[in-house]
């Protein structure tokens, strides 16, 4: 509860001039006096009939979270989004910064204290006893993306592939608009295998929130989804960037190579770029993290550039 009452110190009505101004008063006369429950139903009826009004939709999902759980925020969500459909610029911003607001609140006194607790063994880089704090305070919390990015930092540090993975997906579904897990999440997906699903989840961002890890994981995916042109047009691109880190720079060149090594025209650069890939790859340092399985590609690289030329 304390949480709760900082949280809506100083509702606001979010925009919401052209709904119905008794309504409006209504569910602020209920939230005023502390009859929550009936403010939420005040809401929902409000955005039923104003399905486009996001304001609306907002104030659902901030007194549902606190009302009916997290579980309950993320079907909203689901089924709103669904009927929604594609939103504009203005409002998935409005939308990503509210939905960041609401997943990163505790909503238990377990899940808060769980969380805290955590960071001590964190800056140790005890991982097991962190990790340990955190799944108690995801299993209280269930969706708060503080917890699940923490958790999925100690994963990684453990090597804990599978659940590293499953946590990428459970802050996506938490928070869909989160640009900073695209790229985790995208490279994820092309270490499973799971191309597609890191197509479909990079085209729903715009370019503009596209960083460089998430380009070249857009890239692979489409060369290994079988569409080398797409992907050559991706890695023509990004070697144009100086931003590119070593390890990332090495599966470009690997990546042109494979684009263009079917056209027999332009076999001798496929090579050229196939034997940079060789040379950077056997340089670089020993990673925990190599999501596009680099030893293996390298192998891949090097019986290419030794077959006779056909």
């Amino acid at each position: 509860m304390r949480l709760f009452i900082i949280v809506f110190c100083g509702w606001p009505l979010l925009g919401l001039a052209a709904v119905s101004d008794p309504l409006v008063r209504a569910s602020e006369y209920y939230y005023r006096n502390q009859a929550y429950s009936e403010s939420l139903e005040i809401w929902n009826t409000i955005s039923r009939q104003n399905p486009k009004q996001l304001g609306a939709f907002l104030s659902v999902l901030e007194l549902t979270l606190w009302q009916e759980g997290r579980a309950a925020l993320d079907q909203r969500l689901k089924e709103w989004l669904e009927k929604r459909g594609r939103l504009g610029p203005a409002e998935r911003l409005a939308l990503s910064k509210k939905l960041s607001e609401l997943q990163s609140l505790f909503v238990t006194d377990l899940g808060q204290a769980k969380f805290l607790l955590a960071q001590t063994p964190i800056e140790q880089g005890d991982w097991d006893l962190a990790l340990q704090l955190l799944e108690e305070s995801a299993a209280a919390e269930r969706g708060n993306i503080l917890v699940l990015f923490e958790k999925a930092r100690c994963e990684k540090e453990r090597e804990r592939w599978d659940s590293y993975y499953q946590t990428l997906q459970r802050i996506h579904s938490a928070q869909p608009f989160q640009a900073s897990v695209l790229g985790p999440l995208a490279e994820a997906h092309v270490k499973n295998e799971y191309y597609d699903n890191a197509i479909r989840l990079i085209a729903a961002f715009p370019p503009s929130q596209r960083d460089v890890r998430t380009r070249v994981a857009f890239a692979m995916a489409l060369l290994e989804s079988q569409q080398p042109e797409r992907a050559r047009s991706h890695f023509e691109s990004l070697l144009q960037t100086e931003r590119l880190l070593p390890a990332q720079r090495a599966v470009v060149y690997y990546g042109m190579g494979q684009s263009i090594y079917k056209d027999k025209r332009r076999r001798a650069e496929a090579l050229r770029y196939l034997k940079e890939f060789t040379e950077l790859a056997t340089e670089l340092p020993e990673t925990k993290w190599d999501p596009y399985e680099i030893s293996d590609r390298l192998r891949k690289s090097l019986l290419l550039i030794v077959r006779p030329r056909s």
